[in-house]
Formats: C-alpha cells, sequence, structure tokens
C-alpha cells in the first residue's frame, strides 16, 4: 500500500517536473531578447536599403563618366547616345533623392528607438547606425557642393552631424575642407589659365553657384564668379570655341572682378 502511495507521489513529481520543463520551453523570449531581434531585423532593412541606394549612385557615377568621355554616334540601333545616358542618369538621380530621403529617416527612426542615453556605452549595432547616418550626410553635402556650389549648406550639415557623432574624424576633417573651400583664394585662383576648358576649371575651382554664373549673349561669352572672404569676387571669362560644339574656354581671368563692398559706404 505505502509502495504504491510512494510511486503516485514519484509519478506526480515527474509529472510536475515535466509541466515546468514544458512551461519553461514554450514560453517565448524576455521582452529585452524581442527587442534585440526587432532591432536586428530593422537594421537588416536599412543595410539593404543603402546597399541600394549606394549601387544606384554607383550607376550613376559610371553613366557621367560616360558622358563625360564623348559618346560616338552609332548607326545601330540602340546604340547608347549623350541623349540616352543622360536620361538614365537623371531617372537615377530621382531615385537617388527619394532614396536617401528613406534611408535618412529609417536610420533617424531606427537610432531614436534605441533610447540612447547621453555618456552610455553603445551597442555594436548603435554605433553603426550612428556611422552610417554621418556617412550618408557626408554624400549629401557633398551632393550640395558638386552641384551648386553650396559650401553653406554643406558646412550645416556637417556640423549638425557632429552634434550627433562628436568623435568621427572623418566628419571633422569634411568640415574643415568645406570650411577652406567655401571661399576662393589665390592660390587656388591662380591655377586657372587660358585656353581651359570649362571641366578643367571646374575640377581646379569647383562648381560655381547658379546665381554666379553669367551669361553675356551681346558677345557670346560667359562668367563664372567665385566669393572671396572679402565679399568680392574672383572671375572666369569663357567664350565658345570656334569648333561650335558648346565647348567654352577661358580668355580671361580677374582675381578682383567684383570688389569687396566697403563697410563704411552709406
Amino acid at each position: 500500500m505505502r509502495e504504491g502511495r510512494l510511486l503516485a507521489l514519484i509519478g506526480y513529481a515527474l509529472a510536475a517536473i515535466l509541466l515546468v520543463n514544458l512551461t519553461a520551453c514554450s514560453t517565448g523570449p524576455s521582452d529585452e531578447e524581442r527587442k534585440a531581434q526587432e532591432a536586428q531585423e530593422a537594421w537588416t532593412l536599412i543595410e539593404q536599403a543603402k546597399a541600394d541606394l549606394d549601387a544606384k549612385r554607383g550607376e550613376i557615377r559610371t553613366l557621367t563618366e560616360q558622358i563625360a568621355a564623348g559618346v560616338e554616334e552609332s548607326a545601330e540601333e540602340g546604340a547608347e547616345t549623350a541623349e540616352s545616358l543622360q536620361a538614365k542618369a537623371s531617372e537615377l538621380e530621382e531615385m537617388v533623392a527619394t532614396g536617401s530621403e528613406g534611408l535618412t529617416g529609417m536610420l533617424i527612426d531606427f537610432i531614436n528607438s534605441q533610447g540612447i542615453e547621453v555618456g552610455a556605452e553603445l551597442t555594436d549595432i548603435q554605433t553603426a547606425a550612428i556611422r552610417m547616418k554621418s556617412d550618408e550626410e557626408i554624400v549629401i553635402a557633398h551632393e550640395y557642393i558638386d552641384k551648386a556650389g553650396d559650401y553653406t549648406r554643406a558646412i550645416d550639415i556637417f556640423e549638425t552631424a557632429l552634434v550627433f557623432d562628436p568623435e568621427n574624424e572623418r566628419l571633422k576633417e569634411e568640415l574643415a575642407k568645406a570650411q577652406v573651400d567655401r571661399f576662393m583664394n589665390k592660390e587656388r585662383f591662380g591655377q586657372v589659365k587660358k585656353k581651359m576648358m570649362q571641366p578643367e576649371v571646374r575640377a581646379l575651382l569647383g562648381q560655381v553657384k547658379p546665381q554666379l554664373n553669367r551669361a553675356y549673349e551681346e558677345d557670346n561669352t560667359e562668367a563664372w564668379f567665385y566669393e572671396k572672404e572679402d565679399g568680392g569676387a574672383a572671375g572666369v571669362f569663357f567664350r565658345e570655341t570656334s569648333k561650335g560644339n558648346g565647348e567654352w574656354a577661358v580668355y580671361h581671368v580677374d582675381w578682383d572682378s567684383i570688389k569687396a563692398k566697403d563697410d563704411g559706404a552709406s
């Protein structure tokens, strides 16, 4: 009788242990584990978006190089022309602009969701997110410089990025370079020589601001004005070549093309 009761008690104990084990196995991940998993899934999507964006930027660079190198007219059906390549590049640029905005939004949302505290040690994924955001902002800042000569906007982007990523040496270097290049100096300007073509001048001095690009139709000339720190501007003057193929060559340079305004003037 006692043996039967003991066996029953052992059976109950084993059943209880088995029930506890089964309950433990069926319990879902902890809140911390769940958050870590969700963060990893979100980060995977961000990495995919970044890879797609970089691939499109690579395509644009390839198309731009092909256009700059010149596309020979071909009688073959379906042959690429400069116009068709430019159309592809323009379409990709629109996609990149949208993608960049979307990626930046994803990164901001992700970083905010991490609940990062000031002075706290960052996880690898948090560090990677902040650094990717900085890298993307560097690309955006360069686009302002390369397309519109807008160093002011680029400097604002670098300075804002450094608030969130103060130890980023690359950001510091980019900011310092933009601050130096913002205004023209005699050394850089002195590299421009007569008969240089516009792409050569652009490579030396940078993209001129659209509002500082002047066309003089009466004598078929064009001028690019680069701001100086004193408030004046240095001018590079072009005349269309005799080939009539849309190429423009330097015929005159003037360091003091636009005089600085006298602060004491009424």
